[in-house]
């Protein structure tokens, strides 16, 4: 099988017009043919440099002549095109450089600010805990996914990323409002505690704000008609869960305001976060049957009757029964 001639190198490139294969092919070619056509014509001629000689000569040699002048518009053209390609990449050269300036000074400006965001010192399981931004450079990333030094800065995703932390706390708002108008059912607020729970650790996630794992969590557990729930979480009291929720709320302000973009907080998980009234304080029920575990975080249930969570509601029970009989002393 023979293999196809390849022709790039007659391509024009950016480049000096010197090295360009076909600035000097629309040189060779007509002076080539020029010389192959006046060879016989040489051969019939002698040399006179009279004016007549000169005139003989012109008028025998005008297709010589005329074909070699065509280099001229051909050079021309190759020039003009070959211009025309050195423009485009000094074009695409100035578009490279500044969309790595942008991103460079849009990247640093940003890892700064992020890593301003003040530090809220809050507990949780009655330990002390820095509330902050872990990873600024990971969060840029979540934000503007796909910028780099090559692209530039890219927005495309940060409308994404917003509206997933939106979600999640509208989220945080409707079980607040569930568990406000629920009162005295501790199986819902339990399912609601921990629909909460779920959707501050997705925004902490997001946000990279780093909690520390416990070797001891906060055990509660509810059984009704057959239905037992056990919810392990790393909140000690409902104190603790609202000023979780506030430092995360504050944090998200700060990092919407840095990105430029609009936050609206919900009423409730406003004033709940911020108001310890007894009638914004929506899980007593579920807070003051509260026994120390050393489970890991998790949420489980189980339906009609099933024996599954059997042991651990019988520790539970007897454990919160012993603490309530010694507080009762």
């Amino acid at each position: 099988m023979k293999k196809a001639i390849d022709f790039k190198f007659l391509q024009l490139n950016e480049r000096k017009l010197s090295e360009q294969w076909m600035f000097w092919l629309s040189i060779s070619i007509p002076l080539a043919l020029s010389i192959t056509l006046s060879i016989p014509l040489w051969l019939q001629t002698k040399i006179n440099i009279s004016p007549e000689g000169y005139d003989n000569f012109l008028r025998i040699f005008k297709l010589p002549i005329g074909v070699l002048s065509l280099s001229i518009p051909l050079v021309a053209i190759v020039a003009h095109i070959h211009r025309t390609i050195q423009t485009a990449e000094q074009i695409q050269t100035t578009r490279r450089k500044n969309a790595a300036d942008s991103f460079f000074s849009h990247h640093k400006f940003m890892i700064e600010a992020l890593g301003k965001v003040p530090t809220n010192d809050i507990a949780l399981s009655n330990s002390p805990v820095e509330y902050k931004i872990g990873d600024p450079y990971q969060l840029y990333d979540n934000f503007f996914t796909h910028s780099s030094y090559e692209n530039g800065i890219n927005t495309s995703f940060l409308v994404k990323a917003t509206s997933s932390i939106e979600r999640e706390i509208n989220k945080i708002e409707e079980y607040l409002i569930k568990s406000r108008d629920n009162e005295g059912n501790k199986i819902e607020k339990i399912y609601s505690l921990r629909e909460i729970s779920d959707s501050i650790r997705t925004i902490e996630r997001n946000l990279t704000i780093a909690v520390p794992k416990f070797k001891t969590n906060n055990l509660v557990m509810d059984r009704v008609d057959g239905v037992t729930v056990l919810h392990v979480m790393d909140y000690r009291d409902e104190p603790e869960l609202k000023e979780r929720l506030r430092s995360l709320v504050y944090i998200t302000k700060k990092i919407f305001q840095i990105i430029n973009k609009p936050y609206l907080e919900p009423d409730t998980v406003c004033f709940y976060s911020n108001l310890s009234t007894p009638n914004y304080c929506f899980f007593n029920e579920v807070f003051d049957d509260v026994v120390l575990t050393k489970m890991s975080i998790f949420h489980g249930i189980t339906v009609n009757g099933a024996s599954k969570y059997d042991k651990h509601y019988q520790e539970y029970s007897s454990t919160l029964a012993k603490r309530k009989a010694a507080n009762a002393v």
